[in-house]
């Protein structure tokens, strides 16, 4: 299997020669004491004695009793063996194992490999296909009896090793990243927390994380977050929390974006000549607006209201009762064919497994002003956060919209011929000029 490599060129994931241990009670001698085998075994490897007697019991094919084991062990198990005249039964097996130094570092993109070294989460499951590789093979043909034909062509199939892939993901900024996001959720007493660092020009995600994250070595492991309330929960409840610290959330997960989404209703205003920026006095806060026929008022954070503001100033007071007006001004035609334009209602096209098709807003024909006006400032629809800081990035990066990136380049292990992935634009969606704005 491939190793993963970081943009510094430092190793997320890599295999390694291993041993399995597997019994087959079945194929045991007959004479032989299952209780005595369990024991033996299990003293060389480290296992419970008690709970391998049940299983051997209780199996009536061949079980993997453990992976990954070293050559001293494996060494004593053969040893122990001969001593005791074990031919059949017992099979040890050469194999590859998984290891990821970082351990819990961006274990949400990185993912791991199950007992047969298939990818099951992360980039190991998104890029299985290119990171496996494929097994050798001899072809041949055979009669009825599955008897080879004489003189007939034998055709032999090499096997090919999987390719390396370098992601966009920085160790350094990642780390950092991670370290202040645990900081700020356990402050603020959260669940969970997530936060993307983007190249607005290229799209290339510099880290990606979640707290509280899992080891891609022990992934069914509960983190010691879950661990607090880990007794209390049903079986039921465990499995599917143990799941869920699998998922990189900012792609799976939606979210209501908030006041983050007003650099999208300020653009939508300036690319269509709707508003002017800097006109004092074109807005007027007093802390709240009803909109028309509602009679629930739309707060600002700001009790008292914020008075007299020009566009810029709203924004930087991050005034709801401005851009309630502004949401209105614009009208759900026009925010819909932007929201569109910045990809919110699509998949961003990540590299990563688990996006959802779409965010989640009103039909258009159904919204009414009330929502419209909430939406302009980022609430009463979701997103998912890597749709958020895509379209933002497209602000930051004179309009153009480019595909959000994870993977750098893969590497031909056999050949050495490296394939890089470029940059691309999806499209422009504002100006320059608007941008700079």
């Amino acid at each position: 299997r491939g190793t993963t490599f970081d943009a510094n060129g430092d190793t997320l994931a890599v295999s390694y020669d291993s041993d399995k241990v597997y019994v087959d009670p079945s194929d045991i001698e007959k004479d032989s004491d299952i209780e005595i085998i369990a024991q033996g075994i299990s003293s060389i490897l480290g296992l419970d004695s008690a709970e391998l007697t049940v299983t051997l019991n209780e199996s009536t094919k061949r079980v993997l009793i453990a992976s990954d084991v070293e050559k001293e062990a494996i060494d004593k198990l053969k040893e122990w063996k001969n001593n005791l005249k074990i031919k059949t039964g017992i099979s040890i097996e050469s194999s590859t194992s998984r290891y990821y130094p970082f351990h819990t570092l961006a274990s949400t993109v990185v993912g791991f490999v199950g007992t047969d070294n298939q990818g099951l989460y992360g980039i190991e499951n998104s890029w299985d296909s290119f990171l496996s590789g494929t097994s050798g093979k001899s072809v041949s043909l055979k009669d009825a009896s599955q008897s080879e034909i004489a003189n007939s062509q034998q055709t032999y199939i090499a096997a090919e090793n999987g390719y390396d892939l370098t992601l966009t993901i920085d160790t350094n900024i990642q780390d950092i990243v991670e370290e202040q996001l645990a900081e700020a959720v356990n402050k603020y007493e959260c669940e969970s927390g997530i936060t993307i660092a983007m190249d607005p020009s290229t799209g290339k995600i510099l880290a990606l994380a979640d707290y509280p994250n899992y080891d891609c070595n022990t992934p069914f492991t509960p983190n010691p977050r879950l661990l607090e309330t880990w007794d209390s929960l049903s079986n039921e409840k465990k499995t599917a929390s143990l799941y869920r610290q699998f998922a990189p959330k900012s792609i799976t997960d939606t979210y209501e974006p908030g006041s983050v989404f007003k650099i999208i209703t300020s653009a939508i205003a300036v690319e269509e000549n709707l508003m002017e920026p800097d006109i004092a006095g074109t807005f007027s806060c007093y802390g709240s607006i009803t909109v028309t026929g509602e009679k629930k008022p739309i707060k600002c954070h700001k009790t008292a209201g914020h008075g007299k503001q020009s566009l810029t100033q709203a924004l930087g007071n991050s005034c709801n009762p401005a851009f309630v007006e502004l949401g209105l001004k614009i009208g759900s035609k026009l925010s819909y064919k932007y929201y569109d334009a910045f990809g919110f209602f699509g998949k961003t096209g990540i590299s990563i497994s688990g996006e959802p098709k779409s965010g989640i807003f009103y039909p258009i024909n159904e919204i009414n002003d009330h929502e419209l006006g909430t939406a302009s400032f980022g609430q009463r629809f979701t997103i998912t956060p890597i749709q958020m800081i895509t379209a933002a990035s497209a602000i930051a990066n004179d309009g153009d919209l480019v595909y959000p990136q994870i993977v750098e380049s893969m590497t031909n292990t056999d050949t050495g011929e490296v394939t890089t992935f470029e940059t691309q634009k999806v499209r422009q969606v504002i100006s320059k000029e608007t941008a700079d704005t």
